[in-house]
């Protein structure tokens, strides 16, 4: 007789407990979803430095205004590391006919954190989510999260 047999109809079938892990950890999966958040926090960050160089100064190209916007002072020893992929992605599609869109920016952003974040592991620097501007963008958003669960809630 099979294991099937032996059941109730309309009991479902137990599934078999795989050996190992299933997946990676929580804590893992939300520092994964944290720094794709910040990197997209970047990404608008930039972009708003791009719309903010346009407001300003209407008479501005729009790839020189991507060319100002692309200052990475604040990201020093790192800035070549940020200046690097703004100019292959933002700056190049700055000179197309298309202009610039918002995934070239995420898609700079992206890499220049990478690129960062694999420079600060190799000097022996401390890691990049050690540092005020992230942990603030976290405690930020993880505020706002609590804010809105606490909203909904109390509805």
């Amino acid at each position: 007789m099979t294991e099937q047999d032996e059941r109730p109809p309309g009991i479902p079938r137990r599934k078999e407990r795989k050996k190992g892990r299933r997946g990676a950890p929580k804590s893992k999966e939300f520092m994964d979803a944290a720094l794709d958040a910040y990197i997209r926090y970047e990404a608008l960050r930039m972009w708003r430095r791009i719309e903010l160089v346009k407001r300003s100064s209407p008479e501005i190209a729009p790839g020189e205004a991507a060319r100002l916007a692309g200052n990475f002072d604040e990201r020093f020893p790192y800035a070549p590391l940020w200046a690097g992929p703004w100019e292959r992605e933002v700056l190049a599609a700055a000179a197309t006919p298309a202009g610039v869109a918002f995934a070239n920016v995420e898609s700079a952003m992206r890499a220049a954190v990478q690129d960062e974040r694999k420079a600060r592991l190799d000097q022996g620097d401390e890691p990049l989510e050690d540092l005020p501007d992230y942990n603030d963008f976290i405690d930020g958003a993880l505020g706002r999260l609590m804010e809105e669960t606490r909203g909904e809630k109390e509805t």
